[in-house]
């Protein structure tokens, strides 16, 4: 087996594998749980990501009365490469490809970070497709860049971005450390599976073209926080109290403005579902078997 997809795979029982054309590209996902369950759609995050690392030990708790999807983004996990340049836009209509695809007409839709600003998006853009919605430390709540300047510079100067990929993709020091800045206490293993990512042919790729066209010098181009009280689906957002890279005061200004939210602090960083799967898993498994 090749090592760099060795370390990488969801917990629990072993869900189906499957791939479909969304009409310009082979997306990868998995499948398990009842076919005629809720179906509950699970969005990962950008950079050194992939389903099975976000959701690695959601899909099977879920799945045990519902019907769940979680799908590799285009050049992430087993994803063919983007058709176009990978704008939030782009991901939403990935998406709504993919429940056409899949026969899903409506879903659960749960995002971690830029998973979360997609469900956001689509929920706002098509609310007929979004039932219930869940974001973890999503994107999309406010404009202010992860980084402050240096993480502007990432997005504005393409040269140094492709730099730091490459110097990336051959240390597992920096590596760890990307995994230290999303994480208050990084949980074990993840290290080994963001590095084995990072090996993987187009690393990085995507997510520094979605960085490129998704940071300007006045901040992050997409910011729905005017918008969220537009929001239809019951929502429930999960935050973490120490996330660096997404402030806990969006997620607390959000909760204030959609009409029918609920927030939960997590006593961790930006990836709430690796550092606290268990209060998570229990979160959206009692939100997502909730009746519409």
């Amino acid at each position: 087996m090749d090592p760099r997809h060795a370390v990488v795979g969801l917990a629990g029982a072993a869900p189906r594998t499957a791939t479909v054309d969304d009409g310009d590209t082979r997306l990868r996902y998995h499948v398990a749980g009842p076919a005629g369950g809720p179906p509950v759609v699970l969005l990962h995050g950008g950079g050194l990501d992939a389903a099975a690392v976000s959701w690695k030990h959601a899909v099977a708790p879920l799945s045990a009365d519902c019907r769940v999807y979680a799908l590799d983004w285009p050049e992430y996990g087993d994803s063919d490469p983007p058709a176009s340049t990978p704008t939030l836009g782009y991901y939403a209509g990935v998406l709504e490809s993919f429940l056409d695809a899949v026969g899903v007409g409506s879903a659960r839709v749960a995002g971690i970070s830029l998973g979360g600003g997609v469900a956001l998006a689509t929920a706002l853009a098509s609310p007929e497709r979004v039932d219930r919605l869940a974001l973890v430390g999503s994107y999309g709540l406010g404009n202010a860049v992860p980084g402050g300047r240096a993480g502007s510079l990432l997005g504005e100067l393409a040269p140094l971005n492709a730099a730091l990929w490459a110097a990336t993709r051959r240390s597992r020091s920096l590596v760890a450390a990307g995994v230290r800045a999303a994480t208050a206490e990084p949980p074990p293993g993840l290290v080994d599976e963001a590095w084995a990512l990072a090996r993987r042919p187009g690393a990085g790729t995507a997510w520094r073209d979605f960085q490129r066209a998704e940071v300007t010098s006045g901040g992050l181009r997409t910011d729905f926080s005017s918008r969220l009280r537009e929001l239809s689906p019951s929502t429930l957002l999960i935050h973490g109290r120490r996330d660096r890279f997404v402030p806990v005061e969006w997620a607390e200004r959000a909760a204030d403005r959609i009409p029918e939210a609920r927030l939960t602090l997590l006593d961790c960083g930006h990836w709430a579902t690796r550092e606290r799967p268990e209060a998570v898993n229990r979160l959206l498994a009692e939100f997502v078997s909730q009746s519409s």
